[in-house]
């Protein structure tokens, strides 16, 4: 008969299978058992909605592989890393063989939330919680959210690192090469990148780059005026990704809400320097003035403009090692490790 094991199922977004890896290299390091399920083809891109990514998420052959995968493996947990609505029809059939369920939720169920893609995950979430035993959350803010969202949990709730598995640098060894301010990342929206056109135009003798997927139509004729700014607008490779982070003295994070970020923790591993909102989980990481910034999102434009024309560059590297050091030391493979395996262990 063979061990006991994990499938850690997962969609193939980035994001998500950096998550689902983290969680295979704790439990391999545990010398328990584990595999990696992909519910798609490969190609899963972020709140896009046609008919292939439809098909391509519901996908029935992926559903009874999964089973046959389970029933295989001898598996008694299972983590579920992304609203993937194929398990709907999976979780009665873990349920029904007494099989945990941990499930990782990124945004909580807010049932004030307008739009198609919020609407549609609150019914996943609403039907598919019931089912779940663990639900773990990357930050405080999330898990707090959560909780007074009314939905009725009876299972346990777990706070982890968001840990990425980056290499861990223990000093930064390019700082003078760095020369501009960005912004880098999906443009969803509650992401004001006119936010950094105001800021790039305030500061006409720095360079600015704008890196990332997203709908950038409404500023097409603003940015195409700024001779300050270049725009990257396509999905980023990896190394792209890092390449413009590394370069950034600064990048910036205006945003409206932030469950979490996983961009904030890029920047902060690479040691480059925050500069974020005051809103969501940005307030549990970053210390103003220490490993980074976080202003009003109200003032945030003219709030970093001030601190810009005014702060010595021996004090920008200051925050720069302290934003790497803060990264090092809450959310290395160490620490991740030590509370996931605590808390998967106990339930």
């Amino acid at each position: 008969m063979c061990k006991e094991s994990t499938v850690i199922i997962t969609n193939s977004s980035i994001a998500h299978i950096e998550e689902a890896q983290s969680f295979y290299d704790s439990i391999i390091k545990s010398k328990n058992f584990a595999s990696i399920f992909i519910t798609d083809n490969g190609r899963h891109n972020v709140r896009a909605f046609s008919l292939s990514k439809i098909l391509n998420t519901v996908n029935i052959f992926k559903l009874l592989d999964a089973k046959r995968r389970i029933k295989k493996d001898n598996v008694t947990k299972v983590i579920i890393t992304a609203p993937i609505p194929l398990l709907i029809f999976l979780v009665p059939y873990l349920k029904y063989k007494s099989i945990k369920v941990f499930y990782t939720l990124h945004e909580p169920p807010i049932k004030t939330r307008r739009g198609f893609y919020y609407m549609a995950n609150n019914i996943f979430h609403f039907l598919f919680l019931k089912f779940v035993d663990v639900v773990f959350f990357y930050s405080e803010y999330t898990k707090k959210t959560f909780l007074n969202s009314q939905y009725n949990f009876s299972g346990k709730v777990f706070v982890l690192p968001l840990y990425k598995f980056r290499k861990k640098l223990n000093r930064i060894s390019n700082f003078s090469n760095r020369n501009t301010i960005s912004f880098v990342g999906n443009m969803g929206s509650n992401k004001d990148i006119g936010y950094v056109l105001r800021i790039a135009k305030k500061i006409p003798e720095l360079s600015f780059v704008i890196a990332g997927n997203g709908d950038i139509s409404q500023y097409k004729e603003e940015i195409e005026s700024l001779k300050n700014l270049e725009l990257v607008n396509r999905h980023l490779s990896n190394e792209e990704y890092y390449s413009h982070i590394d370069n950034s003295l600064f990048v910036l994070l205006p945003y409206s809400s932030a469950s979490q970020s996983g961009v904030m923790l890029d920047v902060m591993c690479r040691g480059a320097i925050p500069v974020a909102t005051n809103t969501g989980a940005f307030k549990e990481c970053i210390q103003h003035g220490v490993n980074g910034f976080i202003f009003n999102y109200e003032t945030y434009c003219d709030d970093f403009t001030s601190l810009y024309q005014s702060i010595k560059t021996s004090d920008i590297k200051t925050i720069s090692d302290n934003s790497l050091v803060y990264y090092n030391d809450h959310f290395s493979f160490v620490v991740f490790h030590d509370k996931f395996s605590y808390f998967y262990e106990s339930v």
